[in-house]
């Protein structure tokens, strides 16, 4: 019998510089609240984990999908809210996690959703800095200088793969969507010095990105699909994962067909109402298990969502796209 949608409960978790919904979370033990719970349903209280630990339940959710390196679902979908400046900051390259084993890649995407006015995010380093160049700016207390700068608005896609320097400014709020890693070297936190936040400053610059080598452009993404009241767009292709932004009119209907690999839903705004997941609204994620039957979301007030697919291993890796998009 085809595994009925699962409504996850969002897990908060407070930060230094504002505050992180965890949306969709199967992270390693030692990770405080790393883990979603289903929120109803014949699984509710049961945490996404324990689910993968059971052979045919983990057939019926992962499908030909491939499960992280630690063992859990290969996904973290979270909401950010920064009231501060993110530290500046690098996720370890695959040249370099495959060389030191306790470091593990991360690849991740935001798409923005509210933005102050003169917000901004910061995005790769800028052509003709190199590292000696960074290390001596870094020094000076400077590292902004040598940063690509966007103006952030709602809307906007921000891919990172693993390797690109970049930071969060105060004031923006995205969903993201990566690879469940840990793993994050901080190159500068604007001048704070916290020994509770130390820089790690010889290992980022190990694993960054300089140049040519930094994915900065994309190719063009394909048209939106409109169709009885849903609109798609895709926002992000990669090896890891691939986003689409998905609206439904008022009164509208969105159809889901299995595709062989679980699909996972971030509501961003609006609500839906799921067969096998009752209503949900707000910040929160439904993960659609690979095994499922053809469904139907029903949208009474119209609603915004992520639609967020897993590689699929009969079908060769997508090429990445935006990096960043209006």
């Amino acid at each position: 019998m085809p595994l009925a949608p699962l409504a996850l409960e969002p897990i908060e978790h407070p930060r230094a510089w504002g505050h992180e919904l965890w949306l969709l979370a199967d992270l390693p033990a030692h990770i405080t609240n790393g883990r979603s719970r289903v929120a109803r349903g014949m699984h509710a209280g049961r945490t996404l984990h324990e689910l993968l630990q059971d052979e045919q339940l983990r057939a019926q959710i992962l499908g030909r999908a491939q499960r992280a390196a630690h063992g859990g679902f290969p996904l973290l979908a979270k909401i950010l809210d920064a009231r501060e400046d993110l530290s500046v900051q690098v996720h370890p390259s695959a040249a370099y996690a495959a060389q030191h084993p306790d470091a593990h890649v991360k690849s991740e995407m935001w798409f923005v959703l509210d933005a102050a006015p003169g917000a901004h995010i910061y995005r790769g380093i800028r052509h003709g800095i190199g590292r000696a160049d960074l290390e001596r700016l870094i020094r000076e207390d400077r590292a902004l200088d040598a940063m690509l700068v966007i103006d952030a608005k709602p809307g906007d896609c921000i891919y990172l793969p693993s390797g690109t320097c970049h930071a969060l400014g105060a004031g923006i709020r995205v969903a993201e969507v990566q690879t469940p890693s840990d793993t994050t070297f901080r190159v500068w936190d604007w001048g704070r010095h916290d020994p509770r936040r130390p820089l790690h400053i010889e290992q980022a610059l190990a694993c960054m990105s300089f140049g040519t080598d930094q994915r900065l452009d994309a190719p063009r993404p394909p048209a939106p699909i409109e169709a009885e009241g849903t609109r798609t767009e895709t926002l992000v292709r990669t090896p890891d994962f691939s986003v689409e932004r998905v609206t439904i009119e008022p009164g509208a209907t969105l159809h889901q067909r299995g595709t062989g690999t679980p699909v996972a839903w971030m509501l961003i705004g609006g609500g839906i109402e799921l067969e096998g997941a009752g209503q949900v609204s707000g910040d929160a994620a439904i993960l659609l298990p690979a095994d499922r039957s053809p469904l139907e979301a029903t949208a009474a007030r119209g609603a915004s969502l992520l639609q967020v697919h897993l590689p699929d291993p009969l079908l060769d890796a997508p090429p990445a796209a935006p990096a960043h998009r209006a």
